[in-house]
């Protein structure tokens, strides 16, 4: 009497092939599943074709058969009748033996004798797959002499299994594509020489470049609180953080640059450009902070004055907040009113011809910092 797969073991090994697509190396066992679920004595899973090049996937040990059959068994991997007869079938379906050829016939046949015999197999059930980007996929659960034939119950099991396999395939290969992509991204941002961040919209780093490891540890212009980026400068961090929230999800050529100041005289720049939000942030958006601390050009009052016609007093509160200072910061600097700053900054937008503080700033830095 055939025996049929209960829940578990079958669900064990749909189970398997999912970890196997995340983790590889746990196809290995999948094979001997297979057979335990099917009530096979031995199962196998390869891929490939005589013209391409057979490789196993997963086999049960009694199928890795020793150096003395080695020549045996390419000319019969090669020339595997089952797998052909499964193709002349159609790819996709799943069969048995008897639906493939009569008992006696096969036992007469060199296959049987010289390959099945030695497998300890005398029948089975099985079929080609043709999986997206592996190309054809060979599945077989064996039976030894004297146990009962799989029947059709079999058949539809296996036909189950084999709708999960074939996304688990699909699903690994698309994942090693992935893995393979942000490998190269990793080591193109660990080979770059500039202080690059990689931060979401709390300004959490993800990723740092080791020129943006030095510059935290230095910590004269930015340094990490908690994980997040802080930025020393007076008044530079809450723009900083509205910058990118502003910024994620908008066109990645949208970008905007912040100015920094130690305290003595040293200068340096964070310029903030959107990302697509992906999986390291399934949640949000990311943004890219490109840090520059040497030969940053500053942008002068004079030039402004020159440029677009503004008072001195209207020309340095310009200056600061093209620099990343916030109103409140700059009355402070300069020791004026609030109000006053807000006066300089309306007055600052009509003769530019702009009506919000960020065109003033993208305005002013084009045309002060443009190479």
């Amino acid at each position: 009497m055939s025996s049929s797969p209960s829940v578990d073991p079958l669900g064990r090994l749909i189970g398997m092939a999912y970890d196997a697509a995340l983790m590889p190396e746990l196809w290995h066992g999948v094979a001997q599943q297979m057979a335990k679920a099917f009530g096979g004595c031995s199962a196998i899973l390869r891929f490939g074709s005589v013209q391409t090049g057979l490789a196993v996937i997963s086999a049960t040990d009694n199928m890795v058969l020793g150096q003395g059959h080695a020549e045996l068994a390419k000319y019969w991997r090669a020339n595997d009748w089952f797998s052909q007869a499964a193709v002349r079938n159609g790819v996709g379906h799943i069969a048995n033996t008897r639906d493939l050829i009569e008992d006696a016939r096969l036992r007469q046949s060199a296959y049987y004798n010289d390959w099945l015999r030695v497998l300890g197999i005398d029948k089975a059930v099985g079929g080609v797959l043709e999986v997206p980007e592996w190309g054809q996929v060979v599945i077989g659960v064996h039976r030894a002499p004297g146990t009962p034939h799989f029947e059709e119950k079999d058949v539809a099991w296996v036909s189950q299994w084999v709708r999960h396999l074939t996304q688990a395939l699909y699903l690994q290969h698309r994942l090693g594509l992935l893995a393979g992509h942000q490998s190269l991204q990793d080591h193109l941002l660990a080979a770059c020489g500039e202080a690059i961040f990689v931060i979401d919209e709390q300004l959490r780093i993800l990723q740092a470049t080791p020129a943006a490891e030095r510059a935290l540890r230095s910590a004269r212009f930015l340094s990490s609180m908690q994980g997040r980026l802080h930025l020393r400068t007076v008044g530079v961090q809450q723009t900083l953080a509205c910058a990118v929230k502003g910024l994620v999800g908008n066109d990645p050529g949208a970008a905007c640059r912040l100015y920094l100041d130690d305290g003595n005289g040293a200068r340096a720049m964070a310029a903030v450009s959107p990302l697509q939000a992906s999986e390291r942030s399934p949640a949000g958006g990311l943004a890219l902070v490109h840090f520059c601390e040497a030969d940053q050009r500053s942008i002068e009052p004079e030039q402004l004055k020159h440029l677009f016609a503004l008072t001195s007093a209207e020309a340095r509160v310009v200056a600061r907040l093209a620099e990343g200072a916030c109103v409140d910061s700059i009355a402070l600097e300069l020791k004026v009113q609030r109000n006053t700053v807000q006066a300089h900054l309306k007055k600052a937008l009509s003769k530019t011809g702009t009506r919000r503080q960020v065109e003033l700033v993208a305005l002013v830095c084009r045309a002060c910092l443009a190479s």
